[in-house]
């Protein structure tokens, strides 16, 4: 799955599909943001995206707060 933080893939035409998010949480309160909680908050968006037919997520964009991670994107299919 490509992820994108751009509203467009050069060379490609894109019909969007819908939103997509994923959140990572740490097991404790406070705990600083690592690759696990970022790995796993695009893992639940890029799922999202699969069972809508997603080719690539554009648009990719983060939130960080309290040591959780929140990342949401605009799931899109090529159409070329």
């Amino acid at each position: 799955m490509l992820l994108v933080n751009t509203d467009y893939i050069p060379g490609k035409t894109l019909k969007p599909l819908g939103l997509v998010s994923g959140d990572g949480v740490p097991l404790l309160y406070g705990t600083f943001i690592s690759d696990k909680i970022r790995n796993r908050a695009i893992k639940r968006m890029t799922v999202e995206a699969t069972a809508l037919g997603a080719d690539a997520i554009i648009n990719v964009r983060w939130i960080f707060e309290s040591g959780q991670a929140f990342v949401y994107g605009t799931a899109v299919k090529y159409e070329d």
